[in-house]
């Protein structure tokens, strides 16, 4: 099963309410697929040379939805 990382701070000031709405959204796509398919995958090797502190933060210990 494929999952997806939620970087830290990435819903910050968001209403907890429209938060619960995007992840939702979020898992409705996940299970028909339609995530994966309009999403990019992100070169991990390339992003630790290009941004270190963001790499560090997406492969840190963030929540994962499955």
């Amino acid at each position: 099963m494929k999952s997806i990382k939620i970087a830290p701070g990435a819903f910050d000031g968001i209403p907890e309410e429209d938060q619960k709405e995007i992840f939702e959204e979020i898992e409705r796509m996940l299970e028909d697929g339609t995530l994966f398919e309009n999403s990019v995958e992100v070169d991990l090797d390339a992003l630790m040379e290009e941004d270190p502190e963001l790499y560090a933060k997406l492969m840190g210990d963030t929540p994962t939805l499955q």
